[in-house]
């Protein structure tokens, strides 16, 4: 079993260490993840580890094909182990502390691209990922266990979030402030939620368009209406988002992904 980080939390464990998963708080914070501090913190780190990644490539490549082959045959015979001796992946930190972008800088160390289907986000929407190497494709897929209404109601909390911050904040004042680079993520982020929505709820006349999505998005001001529409789209999900695991990956606190190679 290979683990990144802690042991996965119980929701207990993530309530009373997380204050922002307790639910008198489930409301659209000014979040952390987005202050001039930790955007400068995360580019000296996503600097520092794309050195390191760097020369885990460099000695990757001095290898050769034939240690490649042989190491792409053990990740084959990986993928037909039953499912309890499969690899599970624990990432934990707060949404916007960089968990994609270290996902995607490790997926360079072997030159994996990515192919999706629609949106732009590595951990929102179904993904494919493909070894790029003569003669070999490995597809790569995961899906997310321990999914409670709780994680769920932080999930939807922060697809809400930022629809809220683009599509209102856009027609405020608040946009003047706004650096290009920070419109084009706050646009991105707030695209991927629609998107995840959409699907998510596919066949609900009341969700069955963006600009439905904004308008109901954007009336959620109250703490009330805010806890009331998250309790609708938890319960609106649990048959699409469990049942028939929609998700593969996606953008919390925590999550556990599992991660299996199937042979294309």
């Amino acid at each position: 079993m290979t683990t990144l980080g802690k042991h996965p939390r119980s929701d207990e464990e993530i309530q009373n260490a997380d204050p922002h998963y307790k639910q008198d708080a489930l409301i659209e914070p000014e979040h952390e993840a987005y202050s001039d501090e930790n955007k400068a913190a995360k580019q000296t780190l996503s600097g520092l580890l794309h050195e390191l990644l760097n020369i885990s490539r460099s000695l990757l490549l001095h290898l050769g094909n034939e240690h490649i082959g042989y190491l792409i045959q053990q990740l084959e015979a990986a993928s037909v182990k039953p499912e309890a001796e499969k690899p599970t992946i624990a990432i934990c930190g707060l949404s916007g502390a960089g968990k994609s972008a270290f996902i995607i800088c490790l997926l360079d160390v072997l030159n994996l691209t990515r192919s999706i289907s629609s949106g732009s986000s590595v951990t929102c929407l179904p993904t494919t990922y493909k070894q790029q190497l003569p003669g070999q494709t490995l597809h790569f897929a995961a899906d997310i266990e321990s999914m409670t209404d709780l994680r769920l109601a932080t999930l939807f909390r922060e697809l809400i979030s930022h629809i809220r911050r683009f599509y209102v904040g856009q027609a405020s004042a608040a946009s003047a402030n706004w650096t290009p680079e920070e419109e084009a993520d706050y646009e991105e982020r707030a695209g991927t939620s629609l998107k995840m929505i959409l699907v998510s709820f596919d066949g609900k006349e009341e969700w069955s368009s963006k600009d439905k999505i904004i308008e109901r998005c954007s009336n959620a001001v109250s703490d009330a209406n805010l806890t009331a529409l998250m309790g609708e789209l938890v319960e609106y999900s649990k048959a699409t988002l469990i049942e028939h695991g929609l998700l593969i990956m996606v953008e919390a606190s925590c999550c556990v992904w599992r991660a299996a190679l199937l042979r294309a």
